[in-house]
């Protein structure tokens, strides 16, 4: 392994976090956001890192505060061979649940998966309250380059509304869930009428 603190022409990951300096106001000022809102908006331009202030300081410090992080999750991606578009229920939906699919239980397929809810999918990978606690800790849900849901699959553009009416039901029926999007700043405001669906405002 080289002891350069760059990584190269790729975001800082979290096993990168010993090399990712400079940055410490800004994962403090995110992390007091993220832990005080139930829905944040990181935006910034093209290339200014902010993938890499998720991934190699924030999630680094949310799991040294033991919050259930989930895998970086993207609403664009491949379909398997063997999963026909038309029985996929929702893609953005589907796409996300790719990028968490590594956490499913043995047996499973990411192809069962072309009809799944976030709320269904999400319910089982909320930890059970621990003894003595009335509540499970909040799972941290992190859409990286949520962009892609404005520039992706723009033919099945109809499907955009019901991702959020999932992703606020999902909101709802976990409390304790908090959603972070990360995107470049010219769409922020495309984003606008679809964060109104949640039961939180948006924190930008």
């Amino acid at each position: 392994m080289s002891d350069s603190p760059f990584v190269g022409p790729r975001p800082f990951e979290k096993e990168d976090s010993d090399r990712f300096f400079g940055r410490t106001r800004e994962t403090e000022e995110l992390l007091s956001l993220i832990i005080a809102h139930r829905a944040v908006l990181v935006y910034a331009q093209s290339g200014a890192g902010k993938s890499s202030l998720l991934r190699a300081g924030v999630i680094k410090r949310l799991e040294e505060l033991q919050y259930p992080v989930l895998r970086s999750a993207r609403v664009h991606g491949l379909l398997p061979n063997d999963v026909p578009p038309e029985s996929v229920q929702n893609i953005f939906v589907y796409h996300a649940i790719q990028y968490w699919a590594a956490t499913l239980p043995n047996g499973q397929s990411i192809k069962d998966h072309a009809k799944t809810t976030l709320s269904e999918f999400l319910k089982p990978l909320v930890a059970a309250p621990a003894a003595g606690e009335e509540s499970s800790p909040p799972l941290i849900v992190i859409l990286d380059q949520f962009e892609e849901f404005f520039t992706t699959n723009q033919h099945r553009w109809q499907e955009r509304r019901p991702f959020f009416d999932q992703l606020a039901q999902a909101l709802h029926e976990l409390p304790t869930m908090k959603v972070v999007f990360v995107m470049r700043e010219e769409y922020i405001a495309q984003l606008e009428p679809f964060a109104e669906l949640l039961p939180e405002k948006v924190r930008w």
